[in-house]
């Protein structure tokens, strides 16, 4: 066997170009939580949701409690649990075929909250999740380079479209902390940063700064900054770059998701409430990535 990777397509001349697809789909949701809480305000929440795509389903469940650490309210305890099963219609020999494929995540994570002042308060978290079953996305393809004629050696006339093809099953974990300030002119700061790092190799880098500055009683200015960097999964190869050719055996994904690279993200909102009962909202933002 020269390769046992999907093969989708061949070009003799190897000119394969990135190039997007435009897809239109429907999602049909539904999802329903119950929030329980005892006399000393502790809470339980149980939670189940359902979604139906063209050719992907998903199921979820979580659990989650938070307890107060004694009466005064100082100090909180949280953790919760989920756990996502999906169905993908996957191609097999080509675009018209496809084949029902699985796999199943689960999420953990705890947290603490400290109140600090009568104006500031801090959370910390720490996070692991796990999936395994399918993980590739079947709209993705690749190029691979595979000796066809037994030469020991690889031309452009042998490269090949194929399908992307991930691990079938992935770590991850992290931490994030927030910090909750209003300072004395009645403006309130959120700064939030995530740290995330798994076994496919990504690493990323997540800060977000909010700002609620009330302008008067009826008109409230919500900017947000969010700065973002990731590092590349250890299967991952640029398609426009001159390193995008797989061989015949080994992971690969031209996702550029999976990617190397930065975002930033700046959004402006404001809130108007006109009278008690209604609060209207609205916002603008830019976003830009690195890679395109």
């Amino acid at each position: 066997e020269k390769s046992d990777k999907l093969i989708l397509g061949y070009d003799p001349n190897g000119d394969y170009q990135r190039q997007n697809v435009e897809l239109e789909d429907i999602r049909r949701s539904v999802n329903a939580s119950l929030l329980m809480r005892d006399e000393l305000r502790n809470e339980a929440t149980i939670g189940v949701s359902y979604s139906k795509e063209e050719d992907y389903t998903s199921s979820s469940a979580s659990v989650s409690g938070l307890w107060w650490a004694d009466r005064r309210k100082n100090r909180s305890y949280s953790a919760g649990l989920s756990v996502i099963y999906n169905e993908s219609y996957v191609f097999t020999d080509g675009y018209a075929d496809q084949y029902i494929d699985d796999n199943l995540m689960w999420d953990v994570e705890v947290g603490v909250n400290q109140v600090l002042s009568d104006k500031a308060h801090i959370s910390l978290s720490a996070y692991m999740n796990h999936d395994f079953g399918y993980l590739s996305n079947h709209y993705q393809t690749i190029v691979r380079g595979i000796d066809l004629n037994n030469d020991l050696k690889i031309t452009r006339s042998e490269w090949v479209l194929a399908a992307e093809e991930r691990p079938d099953s992935r770590t991850g974990g992290g931490i994030g902390a927030l910090h909750v300030w209003q300072w004395d002119s009645g403006i309130t700061s959120q700064l939030n940063y995530r740290y995330f790092d798994d076994d496919w190799g990504i690493a990323s880098h997540t800060l977000n700064w909010a700002l609620d500055i009330p302008i008067n009683e009826e008109l409230t200015l919500l900017p947000v900054v969010r700065l973002y960097q990731q590092q590349a999964a250890f299967f991952y190869r640029d398609a426009d770059s001159n390193n995008k050719v797989f061989n015949g055996k080994e992971y690969g994904s031209s996702d550029q998701r999976l990617g190397d690279y930065t975002a930033w993200h700046v959004q402006i909102g404001a809130q108007w409430r006109p009278v008690d009962q209604w609060r209207l909202e609205g916002q603008s933002a830019v976003y830009h990535q690195s890679s395109s």
